[in-house]
């Protein structure tokens, strides 16, 4: 399992599950209305695909006390 985060002009990143911790997990639950539930459903599903589990709002906001690169 990989995760695939991309903006809005379709660049991005892949990060695979082992390369994940709390801290990554953590940022993902600041995304306003990030269904935390829906991630859990998609990780433990026995088949291989995508599945679209949070989609940004029109704009996005910044993280609260988060630094960015």
């Amino acid at each position: 399992m990989r995760y695939v985060l991309l903006d809005r002009d379709g660049e991005g990143c892949v990060v695979p599950r082992d390369a994940t911790d709390a801290t990554f997990l953590a940022r993902l639950r600041y995304l306003p209305d990030f269904d935390v539930d829906r991630l859990q459903v998609a990780a433990d599903s026995p088949h291989d695909g995508v599945v679209v589990v949070w989609r940004s709002p029109d704009p996005p906001s910044a993280l609260p006390d988060l630094e960015y690169d």
